[in-house]
This record gives structure tokens, sequence and C-alpha cells, in this order.
């Protein structure tokens, strides 16, 4: 058996990796957000008068840095664990596996917010004063599935806790894998 590499190899790229991701994540967010946005601008406000894309980014740069280094915090945990183990090789090969999954539920997730943020941003310029929860997905998680139609003011956070779909402020177990979007309305 090979000795196990040095966690300290590690750590030496973690800044640079975290950097590369948050740029990766933010690029990817900027055009998301801007299909969230265009969807509700479509119905709204087609014309985007009083919506300027750019002031979505200082958000989403924020957004995708915080994501980057949960990301690396969570893949350097899973690196550590691997390392520490006398059968580190079949330990690092499981921890790979699961970094797949992960990435992809991250993806996912990441994928909402940034719809989402987008949406609502664009519903703020166009002066709309109500959001709609809509259920998406194949399965949607009960807490979802029950609040399909729930109406609250556009500033206001739903009975889950969540200013949108994805919205990592809120808990995890709300957020992770969501699929759900919103709708939105004019207040009467």
């Amino acid at each position: 058996m090979k000795a196990a590499p040095s966690l300290d190899s590690w750590l030496a790229g973690a800044d640079e990796r975290t950097a590369q991701l948050a740029q990766l994540i933010g690029d990817w967010n900027f055009r998301l957000a801007q299909v969230g946005a265009w969807e509700t601008l479509a119905t709204w406000n087609p014309d985007a008068a009083g919506w300027d894309p750019d002031v979505m980014l200082a958000w989403l740069t924020t957004a995708a840095a915080t994501w980057a280094t949960d990301f690396e915090e969570t893949t350097t945990a899973a690196v550590e664990e691997a390392l520490a183990d006398d059968g580190w090789e079949e330990t690092a090969a499981a921890a790979l596996a699961g970094w797949a999954a992960t990435a992809a539920l991250y993806g996912q997730t990441i994928a909402t917010e940034a719809r989402s943020f987008g949406g609502q941003d664009a519903a703020h310029a166009s002066g709309l004063g109500l959001k709609v929860w809509r259920t998406g997905g194949t399965s949607p998680r009960p807490s979802h599935r029950a609040q399909n139609g729930e109406k609250t003011p556009i500033d206001d956070v739903f009975s889950n806790g969540l200013r949108w779909p994805g919205d990592r402020s809120g808990r995890t177990e709300e957020t992770a894998n969501c699929k759900c979007r919103l709708d939105y309305e004019r207040e009467e």
C-alpha cells in the first residue's frame, strides 16, 4: 500500500481552487439569474423598463463565493478523512463518488437559487408586489407540495422561511435539490 499523500499538498491549492470555482459559479449564476429575470419580464415588463442585469452582480458574486467556500470546506473535510484512514485509497475512492453526488446536488440547488433570485430582481424592477410559490419536479418534498400556490408580499418569506426556491439562507432540508419556482402578481 502506498503512503497517503500529504494533507498539506491538498490545502496548498485551496485558495486557488476556491477562487476558480467562485468565478465559474458566478458566471453561471449571472446567466441563470438572467433566465429567471426574463421569464418574469416576458409576462410583466417585456421592455425591461427599470431593470438592469448588472444590479444583480454584487449579490450573485457574493453568493458564488459562499457556495465555492462551502464546497471547498466540504471537500477538504472528505480528503482529510480519507487521508487519515489506513485504507486511504478505498476511502478516497468512496469520497470521490460522494463528491460527484454532492457536486450534482450543489449544482441543482445553486441553479434554482440563481434563477429564483433573477426572477425576484425583475419582479421588483417591474413593480410587482406578490410572489407565489409553485411546486416543481417529479417528487417535491411534502413541505413544498403543501405550500404550492402560497402567496406572500414580495419582500417577505414563505411559510418555510425561504425568500425564494433554493434560498441559501434557509435550512438545507428546504433548499437542497429544490426544483420549485415563483410566479408574481401585482398587489391588489
